[in-house]
């Protein structure tokens, strides 16, 4: 285990969780992964976050992008939408 943070973004769709962690900033290294959206869905995304991250559930930072009313019932510490992130993005 590593004290490391690991950074995952999620696109959270009716059908689908669109995942992407951010594996390293220079250069840039991301991995994906696709799982559906559903309890069984949630249930893999752990599995695969704790196995390939190599830290606990502590160590995870998450951040989702909803998209209408399918991220509902989650718990998170951040939650942007598309379009806040590309106002953030070009008003730095």
């Amino acid at each position: 285990m590593t004290d490391t943070v690991v950074s995952i973004g999620i696109d959270v769709a009716k059908d689908k969780l669109q995942i992407a962690w951010l594996r390293q900033l220079q250069p840039l290294q991301v991995k994906p992964k696709s799982l559906p959206n559903h309890p069984k869905g949630y249930e893999e995304l752990l599995d695969w976050l704790l196995k390939n991250t190599g830290v606990t559930v502590e160590r995870l930072r998450i951040t989702l992008e909803p998209t209408n009313i399918y991220h509902e019932g989650w718990r998170c510490i951040c939650m942007i939408t598309a379009a806040k992130f590309v106002w953030l993005t070009l008003n730095r």
